[in-house]
């Protein structure tokens, strides 16, 4: 008989090994008490035995001085198995010998058995993938920490990243905590880190991602800065500046040296904040750092001056870029050219059109339709269709920013037929208008009095799948109180409510006003 007492706590780290055990033979039966504290230990046997002792499967525990279970014992039967039965661990429908059952059930036999096979990563993950998914399967964080430095030390990353995923969709989120602690080495554990981070910065996980940056860098386990720079991009597309800047600090805080994009992340999160002081402040911090600027960081920079109207400023680093050799294109020229054109400043703007030619940077869609919107600002509707005509000889097809300026335009001189035909053109060149276009088509229709027909649209952008937002319902809102039909105004507003559609001020405003008058 033999009755083993198992340590039920955590498992301690690799290199935590002891075992006490006490034999009593004087007596007709063997009793065996085994006290582990590692898990290096363990009291599982994969086969019964007879009332005379002998083993009824394939293995007999000989000696009771030696491991009762050997590992070795395990990975015998898992590769005989898989000799004879290669889609064994694979096939839902294989028939699983019982003496496999008991590494489902036992994480600390499951983790010797796959460290006694880690010179066969793909048994190991192919057992994983098996183990994982049968009922009673225990999702322990130092069995996913196992089967992950098994298969990052033989360089089978994409395998390594489907197990991290799986432990985070099982919510085990504590093996960064176990890593850090220090149940694998140094070297491993930063790998296994950084493997981490990668998959919560796939998954936008701010929150996690923060956590294992915060735990890594104050245990100086210091993470690939490529990591770093994709949570500073996930930040500044969450716009969360504080955050982005205090692991911007920490970084240099704990020696995680920055590169290019780092650098150019931080920029353009500058840049969107209107801080362009501190991002031209941050460029001269990265060149005395011997970091030299690309086109992509002066291009955020020559943006960011340009919304700020520092034209000056922006047409400066764009001879910068020259002198130094850098490639302009219409990223480069296309934010300075509409800067101009909001302000009113055609002939600056054009000038700059010209320029970026001479250089050799051809003018994008989105530079046409800069110009075109200037011009429409202007009420000069015929000068902006011209610019189609020089699209298509550059084989520049138009868009739905084209069409939506011109129409626009038109709206705004009051040419309600001609913004329509132009409604109608884009589905027959297979351009599909969206919301806004509706939008700025029922506003025209609205302040031309034509509320049936804004109406009509409204029922159009239903039947082709185009959900009114709270701009449209809006639109019709205050059309119809502006022409006196309070009551079209009422319904429209009923109607946005139904479709869960939040009201903006101004909808609440008009229908508020309304309301007395409706009582009349």
């Amino acid at each position: 008989m033999t009755l083993c007492i198992r340590r039920s706590k955590s498992i301690p780290p690799k290199n935590s090994t002891s075992s006490y055990c006490f034999y009593f033979r004087n007596f007709n039966f063997k009793v065996r008490f085994s006290f582990f504290f590692s898990r290096t230990q363990h009291s599982h046997c994969p086969t019964e035995f007879n009332n005379n002792g002998s083993s009824t499967g394939e293995y007999i525990c000989k000696n009771a001085r030696s491991k009762i279970c050997p590992d070795g014992h395990f990975q015998k039967l898992i590769l005989k198995t898989l000799q004879e039965n290669p889609r064994a661990f694979k096939n839902t429908y294989w028939e699983v010998p019982d003496y496999f059952n008991v590494l489902i059930i036992d994480s600390e036999l499951f983790i010797n058995v796959i460290e006694s096979i880690s010179h066969l990563p793909k048994v190991v993950l192919g057992l994983f993938r098996w183990a994982e998914v049968q009922k009673g399967f225990k999702h322990s964080e130092f069995v996913f920490c196992t089967v992950l430095e098994i298969l990052v030390q033989n360089d089978m990353t994409t395998s390594a990243y489907w197990v991290a995923e799986k432990a985070i969709s099982v919510n085990l989120h504590r093996v960064a905590d176990v890593l850090i602690d220090g149940y694998l080495k140094y070297d491993v554990s930063v790998k296994l880190l950084d493997l981490f981070l990668w998959v919560y910065s796939k998954k936008s996980d701010v929150k996690h991602c923060l956590a294992v940056f915060d735990k890594m860098v104050r245990s100086g386990l210091l993470p690939d800065v490529k990591n770093c720079n994709k949570i500073l991009r996930i930040l500044r597309d969450r716009n969360l500046v504080g955050k982005a800047r205090e692991v911007y600090g920490m970084m240099g805080d704990f020696g995680v040296e920055p590169t290019i994009l780092t650098y150019n992340t931080m920029l353009d999160l500058f840049c969107k904040e209107g801080k362009v002081q501190q991002a031209l402040d941050l460029l001269l911090e990265m060149q005395r750092r011997g970091c030299c600027p690309s086109d992509v960081t002066y291009n955020v920079l020559i943006n960011g001056l340009s919304k700020k109207g520092e034209f000056d400023q922006a047409k400066e680093l764009i001879g910068e870029m020259l002198n130094k050799g850098l490639k302009v294109s219409a990223y480069t020229y296309n934010p300075l050219i509409c800067g101009y054109c909001q302000k009113g400043m055609l002939i600056e703007a054009l000038g700059l059109g010209e320029e970026m030619e001479v250089r050799g940077a051809l003018p994008s869609i989105s530079t046409y339709n800069v110009f075109m919107h200037g011009f429409c600002k202007l009420g000069r509707v015929s000068d902006a269709r011209q610019w189609i005509s020089v699209m298509l000889k550059k084989n520049l097809v138009p868009d739905v920013v084209t069409y939506n300026t011109l129409i626009y335009g038109h709206c705004q001189l009051g040419d309600i037929t001609e913004a329509l035909f132009l409604l109608s053109e884009m589905r027959r060149r297979n351009v599909n208008p969206t919301v806004v276009t509706y939008n700025t088509m029922m506003d025209g229709l609205c302040k031309h009095g034509d509320l049936e027909g804004a109406m009509r649209l409204k029922d159009e952008m239903i039947n082709y799948g185009i959900c009114p937002d709270a701009f449209s319902y809006t639109i019709l809102i205050n059309g119809s109180y502006k022409a006196g039909n309070l009551l079209m105004a009422k319904e429209v507003f009923n109607e946005m409510g139904s479709k869960r559609v939040e009201p903006d001020r101004l909808a609440y405003t008009t229908c508020i006003t309304s309301e007395p008058k409706l009582g009349e």
